[in-house]
């Protein structure tokens, strides 16, 4: 049995203890340790908890910048530096800009 407390990290080795002191061994009264809910919240709360550590993961790469934009405001964008820089005209520019804003 030491061993086994040795092995297992320190919250379960505390855990575990108080647990069994506070008369909860983990079994309901049918015998079964997952309860009646067990079989349906358990993969509930995985699906869950994944599903926001993707969420995170989405999230953080949008705020670093890997997301873009839109195709169609990039091509605006280089639209708008072709202008400025007097490669095109205003008439090409307008024709150009209305072409892409559909």
């Amino acid at each position: 049995m030491k061993l086994f407390y040795k092995t297992l990290p320190a919250l379960l080795a505390v855990a575990a203890p108080v647990q069994l002191l506070a008369g909860q061994d983990g079994y309901n009264y049918m015998g079964s340790g997952m309860g009646y809910g067990g079989w349906f919240f358990g993969p509930l709360m995985m699906i869950l908890f994944f599903g926001l550590i993707i969420a995170a993961v989405i999230f953080a790469l949008r705020l670093a910048g890997f997301g873009g934009q839109a195709q169609g405001n990039r091509a605006i964008d280089i639209l708008d530096e072709r202008f400025a820089s007097g490669e095109i005209d205003e008439a090409e520019y307008a024709k150009r800009r209305k072409a892409l804003k559909g």
